[in-house]
C-alpha cells in the first residue's frame, strides 16, 4: 500500500464513522444531511510531497434563494 492510498484508507475508516463516503476518484468526501453537503477534498502533490484540503459547506436553503434571485 502507498503512503496515499494509507492516507486515505485511513481518513475513511475515521470519517465514514460520522457519515462521509469516500470518493477515490476526486480524493473526496461527503456527506448529505437534510439536503445540506459536506465535502472535504484533498489536492495531491506527485509523490504524495504535500496534501492540501479543501473543505465545503453547501446549504440547501442559501442554494433555493440564490436560484430564486435569478428567475
Amino acid at each position: 500500500m502507498t503512503r496515499k492510498e494509507l492516507f486515505f484508507h485511513l481518513l475513511e475508516n475515521e470519517l465514514s464513522k460520522h457519515g462521509f463516503k469516500y470518493f477515490k476518484s476526486k480524493n473526496k468526501f461527503l456527506k448529505k444531511n437534510n439536503g445540506d453537503e459536506y465535502i472535504i477534498d484533498y489536492e495531491v502533490w506527485p509523490n504524495f510531497i504535500q496534501v492540501e484540503a479543501n473543505f465545503k459547506i453547501v446549504i440547501k436553503k442559501i442554494e433555493d434563494i440564490k436560484k430564486k434571485g435569478l428567475e
